[in-house]
Order: structure tokens, then sequence, then C-alpha cells
């Protein structure tokens, strides 16, 4: 769930920040947020998911073609199953006459010049098409892979890859959703997402995390042969410098409550702030504030979150039932601490910040109760235990009754920028009143 446009914040902006340290990640910090390796730790409180894992430079191939081009399997359904139509023949819609009469009659009314003139102008575009474009095909054995996992998945799976979702992608699908049921639609939204493609070329400010010639840099070796280092691994982890693979994720569908999805930020191990990820306000969740605030720290503690490589990092989470303990609660993704590139919905990076420096001050601590405890937080105001700060959309940007906020996070990516508002009305300044 890694975002970049929000109708709130502008992660981009945080750069000019002096006060945020915006500053590329480690090769092991990157490493360490990677899908297989915290899904290999905490599956059991994850949906099932299956990895497979792609050659880099075969999908930098792919995926940076300038057309798509899909599998061609007549097998595989081109829709997902409910938007497929019912095929009804012309007879039911029009007159009565076949297709083949309608068709006669349409091609008789065209003259022979017009005919011939038509097909010498489609041959000329069709040969200057081959001409201009290569055709990049997906490697046929990652495609069988593919179909098995969605098989094994229950014929339903969200595509993802090691730090993205393609969610940026979305309006390119029948039905607006992630949902995929076979291997064209998966493909469809890998090759349409910038955000699946920038993560090829840099993420958290970290150069071609998959080149294969970044070894030395990555360990930061100045000397010695290559070939002389394939067992070098990270202090305190199993995680050698050759792990970092290209992962197509897929996940088993679950039809979420948008509103009930939460990011968490996590610093010095520590919980600081938890946000709604929707920007629609529900008015159920404010009386739910302390169940989802319980939920979510006794699953950080009964989950041993803090265990992971990182001591700054952010997971998102999906609470089924607000107040029926942590049981409830999914491990939907965890990204890194990074205010460049990660989202930060309804906080301040500055904010989270400075609840780190105020924390460290008053010394407190997350200190909760065992997930069996029927205690309320509301109980523990005089204790140490500080509870994070819950924030959710407010009623004060609620339009008015029956209308919610409903901004989509990627709404810039369904058009052309220059049919943006300000775009729009410069060129009609410059048409009509020739400014």
């Amino acid at each position: 769930m890694n975002t970049k446009d929000s109708p709130v914040h502008d992660t981009l902006n945080v750069a000019e920040d002096n006060s945020i340290d915006s500053s590329a990640l480690s090769f092991k910090e990157i490493s360490e947020t990677s899908f297989s390796h915290w899904y290999s730790l905490f599956k059991d409180f994850c949906c099932e998911a299956q990895v497979i894992y792609l050659d880099y430079p075969t999908f930098l191939n792919y995926i940076s073609a300038d057309s798509i081009y899909l599998p061609d399997d007549s097998n595989d359904p081109k829709y997902n199953s409910n938007h497929l139509e019912t095929e009804l023949s012309d007879v039911e819609w029009g007159s009565g006459e076949s297709d083949s009469d309608s068709s006669e009659d349409a091609i008789s009314s065209i003259s022979t010049q017009e005919k011939d003139t038509a097909a010498n102008i489609n041959n000329i575009a069709t040969n200057k098409l081959k001409k201009s474009k290569v055709k990049v095909e997906f490697e046929p054995a990652k495609l069988e892979e593919i179909k098995k996992a969605i098989e094994v998945l229950g014929g339903k799976v969200i595509p993802r890859m090691n730090w993205s979702c393609p969610t940026d992608a979305i309006w390119i699908t029948v039905g607006q959703t992630l949902k995929c049921e076979n291997v064209n639609q998966i493909l469809l939204l890998l090759q349409a997402s910038d955000k699946i493609s920038s993560d090829l070329a840099e993420y958290c400010g970290y150069d071609t995390p998959f080149s294969e010639n970044t070894t030395t840099s990555k360990l930061d070796i100045t000397a010695g042969n290559q070939q002389d280092l394939p067992e070098l691994s990270f202090t305190n982890n199993t995680m050698r410098f050759d792990d970092l693979k290209v992962e197509l994720v897929l996940r088993k569908y679950t039809d979420y409550n948008p509103a009930l999805i939460f990011r968490c930020f996590v610093k010095n191990h520590k919980i600081l702030g938890i946000t709604q990820t929707d920007f629609n306000y529900y008015d159920f969740l404010f009386t739910d504030q302390d169940n989802i605030t319980a939920d979510i720290t006794r699953f950080f503690k009964i989950s041993k979150l803090a265990t992971l490589g990182p001591i700054d990092f952010c997971f998102d989470v999906y609470i089924a039932k607000p107040g029926n303990g942590s049981k409830n609660v999914l491990l939907l993704d965890i990204e890194p601490w990074h205010p460049v590139s990660v989202n930060s919905y309804l906080f301040d990076w500055s904010e989270l910040e400075s609840f780190s420096i105020q924390q460290k001050a008053d010394k407190t601590s997350i200190d909760i109760s065992p997930a069996d405890s029927t205690c309320s937080l509301a109980n523990t105001e005089n204790s140490k235990f500080k509870k994070p700060e819950l924030r959710l959309f407010p009623k004060s940007l609620h339009m008015s009754s029956g209308i919610v906020f409903d901004t989509s996070k990627y709404c810039k990516s369904r058009f052309p920028v220059d049919l943006n508002a300000h775009n729009y009305q410069s060129a009609v300044d410059k048409f009509f009143y020739k400014k």
C-alpha cells in the first residue's frame, strides 16, 4: 500500500523541510521491508500469498516496453466474472436481420474504390506499427507459475511486487478493482503502474535495487573479487547480498472494508501514531476509537513486530471487527520509515518526528496488557502506558449529509496532465482571449 498521492498531504514536499531526514535508505533497510522477508517472519498474521521470482533484466524489458502486450490465451476470461455480459445476437436487439446480412448490406454500400483505399491505408499503418514497435513477451514458464498460483489461491488474487501494489493503475481495469482472475489482468496492472516501474529503478532513494552490478556498493566493499564473496551476510540477519530478487506476489483476494484499514508508525520500536487510510468520514470509527487503538497495540506486541530488523518503520493492518481483540487484526504491509516515499496520510512527517522526540523526553513506553485481558485503554491513563495518537478523517470535511470526501488518491493517473483544471483554463484563455 505505498501511495505517493494524497488529497491531504503531499509526501514529496517533505524534502523541503530540513527537519525531516530524506536521505536514501541502505540496501539492508530496503531488503528488510521487501515482501518475502517480512512475510516469512509474520506469515501467521497475514492472508495467504504466493511469491513468484522473476528475472530482473527480462521483467524490466517487459515492463518498460512502449506498448502493452498480453498473452493470447483464449481459455482465460477477458474480464472479471462479475463483469461478464451475456452474449446476445443482433437478432435480439435489431430488426431481425442476421449479422451476415447486415454486414453484406453495409459492404455493398461502399464502392470498390473506397474499399481499396481503406485497405491500403490499413496496410500502411500496420506495417509502420510493426517497424516502430518491438513486441516484448512475458516469460512463458512464469505465466504457467502465475496460473498455478491463481488456482491455489482460490481463483481470485491481488497482485503486488516487493514493496508496492499497482493501485495507481486501477483506472485501467474493468470494475476499478485490483482483483484479478487471470494472467492478463495481472500483467495489465503491472504494465500500467508507474509505481511498479519506479520501484525497479529506485526505491526510497536507493538506485537500481535489483541491479546485477551493485553487489559491492551495497555492502560498501572497496576491494576483492565479487566471485569470492558468496557467503557475505548482514550483521544479525541471514539475508545475503544476492537474496533480493524481483518478486511478483499474489495474495488471496479478500473483500476488505476500506474504512478499517490503518497505517501505524513505529519509531524506536514504539508505535507513535495510527491513521485512517481511507479519506472518507465514518461515524462508527469515532465510537470505536479506544477499541481500534487497543487492538492494534496488542497485535503489535503479540505478533512481535518490534523484532523486525529496522527500528523505524510503518505497517498497515486491517481490523475485521474492532473490539474483538488482536485476533481480528490482519497484517497487510510493512513500509520503511522514509518521508519522501511513504504516505503519512492524516499525519505530517514533522509531527511524527516531534512525537519521537517527546517520547524520548517523557521516557514513555508501550506496555500492553495480555491479549486475553478485558481491560480498556481508558483505564490506563495513570499508568506508564501512553497510547498512540489515532487520527480519523474529521467530520468537518464531510461536505453535507450523505456526501463524503471520496477523492481518489490516484485520480491524476486517469487522464493526461494537460486536462487538469489549471492547464485547461490556461488553454481556454489563450485561445479565446489571446492571453
